[in-house]
């Protein structure tokens, strides 16, 4: 879906940029915390909305789909 991290089959080597950052943090929040975490979806929101400023127009793209995508899914409370 983009960079190194972001979505299903993307999980490793360097981060190529600020979004591909948030979704690194987020896929190792998922390692300590269990697939779905809602705590680990937060603060993905959460990160996106804060570092949205610097990120390039279509990466900040990819980032408010991201968002979405994690706002009207189902995540694990525990």
């Amino acid at each position: 879906m983009w960079g190194n991290w972001c979505g299903p089959g993307h999980g490793g080597g360097t981060a190529v940029d600020t979004l591909d950052r948030l979704c690194e943090r987020h896929d190792k929040c998922y390692g300590d915390r269990g697939y779905f975490s809602c705590a680990c979806d937060a603060q993905l929101k959460a990160e996106i909305d804060r570092f949205s400023g610097q990120m390039k127009s279509n990466e900040r793209a990819v980032a408010a789909a991201i968002k979405l995508v994690f706002s009207t899914g189902v995540c694990n409370p525990f």
